[in-house]
């Protein structure tokens, strides 16, 4: 995120953190912009004060549903503006959907944005979320196969090794994963390498592109470059100068 914005963040914990990757609340110094990164999920963002757009398109109240996240996103904002967010696992809204829990439903978190105005920090949110996000969620098996397939996807499981890890057949996953993830599992497994790569340039700035590449799993160094420049909407190289220039602080990081 920006300098100019301020971030708090949390990964909630229990059985809600199988479905939600995140709770954060962001207030902004200055107008500014920012880039979020592609993970292949969704979320839900909800303005409280000031000027907010996604892509361009400016949020209005009471919430915005985030796309699925299939490219990096850009995010502007006015001076002391104030918006909060839940981020979702990938499938992870489709699946709570399925389930009928309240937190899938932006409906029952919008009588908290009164209370919000007045005493905008991440405390006082997770404060207000609690019974929502301690709701019990029953067992769903084919949820629970399909969360399997995703969850080695995520950790870099190469994908034929990761169908062969799930309790039922390879068909029926990719049905399920493109029913409630939005895209397919190979689809899925390119964001997720990309942001393998990202993550070591920024843990690595200097190290040679066609290495890169080879370290994780591409072709040759056009390969990553492409799908880098794709998903992220910027070049290794462009990315890795902006990550020298501001030591590791990137100004719009994606």
């Amino acid at each position: 995120m920006s300098t100019d914005l301020t971030l708090e963040l949390i990964n909630p914990t229990g059985e809600i953190a199988n479905y939600v990757q995140a709770i954060w609340l962001a207030q902004s110094h200055k107008r500014g912009e920012t880039w979020l990164p592609s993970d292949g999920a969704t979320g839900f963002i909800f303005p409280l004060r000031g000027l907010v757009s996604f892509n361009d398109n400016p949020l209005t109240a009471p919430f915005y549903l985030q796309p699925i996240a299939i490219q990096s996103s850009k995010v502007n904002y006015s001076e002391q503006a104030c918006f909060f967010g839940i981020r979702f696992k990938p499938a992870g809204l489709a699946f709570l959907k399925t389930l009928q829990h309240p937190i899938a439903n932006p409906n029952n978190i919008l009588p908290l944005l009164n209370t919000l105005q007045t005493s905008a920090n991440l405390t006082a949110l997770l404060r207000l979320l609690e019974p929502i996000l301690n709701t019990p969620i029953p067992r769903h098996n084919s949820i629970l196969h399909t969360q399997i397939l995703l969850e080695h996807i995520v950790s870099m499981t190469p994908l034929e090794q990761a169908y062969a890890q799930t309790p039922i057949g390879k068909r029926q996953l990719e049905r399920q994963v493109k029913t409630h993830c939005g895209i397919t599992p190979k689809h899925l497994a390119r964001i997720y390498r990309v942001r393998l790569a990202k993550q070591k340039l920024r843990e690595t700035p200097d190290i040679n592109i066609a290495q890169l590449a080879l370290d994780c799993g591409y072709a040759d160094q056009s390969h990553l470059i492409r799908e880098f420049k794709t998903i992220f909407q910027i070049t290794p190289a462009k990315y890795t100068k902006r990550l020298k220039a501001a030591d590791t602080t990137l100004p719009a990081a994606r």
